[in-house]
């Protein structure tokens, strides 16, 4: 309609001022594209590897590491905001640092955030794989460990391969799953703590 062709006209102007040309077909909705920064996120795998770490660690009083952990993350939460509002183009943290600084530092954000991905999702990816071999019953040593990784990184590529769409579907139902399963979890593991009382309050 008018207004849409007023919105699109509008984002070619703010491109336009940055140098870019409106190329990007945009095929995500708003969901779709809240589901895939929340799966970037990987809250759920996170919890799975790190919750059993800071338990062994430090036991309960782990738990309390979250609420400054939380703290920092939303004050980097509002930086992020206001820089994809001020600069919205595509390159992630190297549009920004190199259009706020230098192209120089640009490039170095850039390649520490490459390390940072690849090491990132290679980890997530060989710490969920033995929950798959469990699945499947197969055995969760090293050497299948490693090969359940490959395999479950090649499918990953390749849905991506196939195409947006695709992508799109099954990261939203992922998304969704994750959300109400973890909601869903939160509030029978809170009431069966109300009811039953397994610790007392000085237990954290």
């Amino acid at each position: 309609g008018t207004g849409q062709s007023e919105v699109a006209t509008d984002q070619e102007g703010v491109l336009k001022s940055f140098g870019y040309e409106q190329k990007l077909s945009r095929r995500m909705g708003p969901f779709s594209s809240f589901a895939v920064s929340f799966s970037g996120v990987g809250i759920t795998s996170s919890v799975f590897l790190t919750l059993a770490f800071a338990l062994t660690q430090s036991g309960s009083a782990g738990l309390w590491t979250w609420i400054p952990s939380s703290i920092g993350a939303f004050l980097i939460v509002a930086i992020f905001a206001d820089l994809v509002g001020r600069i919205p183009v595509a390159g992630y943290a190297y549009q920004w640092s190199s259009r706020l600084t230098t192209p120089h530092i640009g490039w170095f954000v850039a390649i520490t955030g490459l390390m940072g991905f690849a090491i990132g999702g290679t980890g997530t990816i060989f710490g969920v794989t033995p929950y798959f071999l469990e699945e499947f019953g197969l055995p969760t040593t090293t050497a299948w460990n490693v090969g359940g990784a490959i395999v479950l990184t090649a499918v990953v590529i390749s849905i991506c391969i196939i195409g947006i769409k695709l992508t799109a579907i099954l990261n939203n139902a992922a998304v969704v799953t994750e959300i109400v399963g973890s909601v869903g979890v939160a509030v029978v593991i809170l009431i069966f703590a109300i009811i039953v009382h397994p610790h007392p309050a000085s237990y954290l």
